[in-house]
């Protein structure tokens, strides 16, 4: 801050000494100002800028005076500048990045979703408000695929009574760190997409998904909860808002693996 403070008072100075702080080195001053290769001469021959003032005493030349003391102030603060950026410590290097083969190899999210796959036979529950429960029976296959990268499912049954056939999808992406799904059956003629976690234990994942609502045509959020009970059962439960617009069960899913 003493910089700062000498050069808020520097113009004093120079106002002070009748606008010349220094006089001319040579007897007879150049004709015209600034002197010919003046601002070279400031730079030239050095590592960093040296500040030279030859201010040639001009009697009554206010302006010549008002000039050169903004000229000098200016030439001070850039050395000021520069000295400063040379003290400053390197930056630090950047972190190294992440293995990009690593990235795409499946890993510990990808055996986790192992304990999913098999064959299994299963119960599915409809739940809706002011309507009786309705029990829905079906066979449900799962899978890991490409080399052991994505979960592979599909349900075949009957609901309603017509034939239903169901395809999931479940992925660990390594880069956004989070759990994919995609859903799509023939009940309907869109596709679901969900993003979610898993637990530490690795038997829980609970997924967040926007799904289109045939009555309304607009979007619901929903929220799913799959979790491996023990080496031969696996429940699945969904949620969406009710119609008091707080979140009520939808549906619940018990799969039993097949003997």
């Amino acid at each position: 801050m003493r910089g700062v403070s000498f050069l808020r008072l520097f113009p004093l100075l120079v106002a002070k000494n009748g606008g010349a702080c220094y006089r001319p080195a040579v007897s007879t001053p150049h004709a015209g100002w600034p002197p010919p290769g003046w601002l070279t001469s400031l730079f030239s021959g050095h590592s960093r800028p040296v500040v030279a003032i030859n201010l040639y005493e001009s009697k009554g030349d206010e302006m010549k005076r008002v000039v050169l003391s903004v000229i000098a102030i200016a030439m001070l603060a850039a050395v000021a500048v520069m000295a400063a950026d040379e003290k400053k410590p390197a930056a630090p290097a950047a972190p190294a990045a992440t293995d990009p083969m690593a990235l795409v190899m499946p890993g510990e999210h990808h055996a986790h979703m192992k304990k999913l796959i098999g064959d299994f036979d299963y119960t599915l529950k409809m739940i809706m408000p002011g309507v009786p429960a309705t029990d829905y029976v079906g066979k449900r296959s799962a899978k890991m695929v490409m080399g052991d990268r994505y979960l592979d499912e599909t349900y075949t049954g009957t609901m309603m009574g017509m034939p239903f056939e169901g395809h999931g999808t479940m992925a660990y992406d390594n880069v956004q760190k989070k759990y994919l799904s995609t859903w799509v059956d023939n009940m309907g003629t869109g596709i679901m997409f969900g993003t979610g976690t898993c637990d530490a234990n690795g038997t829980t994942w609970t997924m967040t998904s926007d799904m289109a609502d045939p009555m309304t045509g607009g979007m619901v959020k929903t929220r799913s909860v799959t979790k491996v009970v023990d080496a031969d059962h696996i429940s699945f439960e969904m949620y969406a808002p009710g119609p008091d617009g707080k979140e009520a069960k939808m549906m619940e899913i018990l799969a039993t693996r097949t003997k």
